[in-house]
């Protein structure tokens, strides 16, 4: 009974030990590393190259652009360089060989069959950009003009002009620096503006000339309830009650306005649009944008044509210079009611802006 228990345990540890002999034997294969693993380098550059091995007593033969081989105890390193449109190739397999009798024990990939990577020499044009991009956009902002180069040595030059209001170019502008150039303009003024770019580098490689164009977005019905408001704050002063926003008179008035400025007419109430219809029923079977029977509105209406009145206080101050019959009519405490329109489109050949009113009363 003694013996059964010894040796059961002796047997165990045997066959453990077997295994754990077992795991040591196992290696890991020979493998070779590169770094760069290649990539695209301005000409000239003196790239630092270096190839290891994973294990010890390992020879590295390597070649340069399909040169002759090279050998050396790994790691080894050398350097690549090139010049503009060259593409080097680098290729290189290794040895393990036994220090007590020279013999090959183990192999990364062979002369006929090696690793390869490639070294690429780029003199690229410069890249110009503008920023923000072209568009529509509520408010007038700061625009940033901007260069880049792959030589960080050699002279980039950014040259750049502007277009207030969509009128015409400045002066041409530059401003040169290294590896990267930019610069901010305002647009400060106008319902555009224009901004044209190019940037040329020290070899004479141009980007551009890059464009990006902005327009002025407008809120047409804000305008319009601001309007409302000043007259409101008159009609206050004079004792009078204020005018009540009526959304259907609005927008009748607001596509009146739009479809005048389209068609490039007075914008009168009774004068038809681009699409042929006029504000309101005049009885004569034209068509017409708002039914003030329906409402069971009284209805006075006008139309103005001026290329200053771009905000609802130029329209005010106008109508107390020149329309002073019109100012009248809204200080009237008998209207209730009021809707009005606004247009202008920077993009178009018409340079009006166009604003349609009405005031009514039951």
């Amino acid at each position: 009974m003694r013996m059964r228990r010894v040796i059961l345990p002796v047997l165990v540890v045997l066959v453990l030990a077997g295994a754990g002999c077992a795991k040591k034997k196992k290696k890991d294969k020979l493998k070779t590393s590169i770094k760069p693993k290649g990539g695209t380098y301005f000409p000239g550059t003196q790239v630092d190259v270096t190839i290891s091995a994973n294990r010890q007593n390992v020879t590295v033969y390597y070649r340069i652009a399909g040169g002759s081989w090279t050998s050396g105890d790994a790691p080894v390193s050398f350097q690549v360089t090139g010049n503009d449109g060259d593409n080097i190739d680098v290729d290189w397999y290794a040895e393990q060989k036994d220090p007590t009798t020279g013999d090959v024990v183990a192999t990364d990939a062979s002369e006929q069959n090696p690793h390869s990577v490639t070294f690429y020499f780029r003199d690229n044009p410069p890249t110009v950009s503008i920023r923000p991009s072209s568009g529509d956009y509520s408010q007038r902002m700061t625009i940033t003009i901007s260069a880049s180069d792959d030589d960080k040595s050699g002279t980039l030059t950014l040259y750049w002009q502007t277009s207030d209001d969509g009128q015409n170019w400045s002066a041409e502008e530059s401003k040169s620096g290294t590896g990267s150039v930019s610069t901010t303009v305002d647009w400060s003024q106008g319902y555009e503006f224009h901004v044209k770019a190019r940037a040329v580098d020290s070899t004479g490689h141009q980007a551009g000339p890059v464009q990006c164009d902005y327009y002025l977005k407008f809120d047409f019905q804000g305008m319009c309830q601001e309007l409302l408001n000043l007259i409101n704050q008159e009609r206050q002063n004079q004792g009078a009650n204020p005018l009540q926003w009526h959304s259907a008179m609005a927008s009748a008035c607001q596509d009146h306005a739009k479809q005048s400025y389209i068609a490039g007419t007075d914008g009168q109430p009774m004068t038809p649009g681009a699409d042929g219809k006029i504000l309101w029923d005049d009885g004569s079977g034209t068509p017409y944008r708002f039914d003030q029977n329906q409402y069971q509105i009284n209805i006075f209406g006008f139309g103005l044509k001026n290329p200053d009145l771009d905000s609802a206080q130029k329209v005010v101050d106008y109508l107390k210079q020149w329309g002073q019959g019109i100012w009248n009519k809204m200080m009237d405490p008998q209207y209730e009611y009021f809707g009005a329109g606004c247009y202008f489109d920077p993009k178009g050949s018409n340079n009006n802006w166009y604003w349609v009113i009405m005031l009514g009363y039951k």
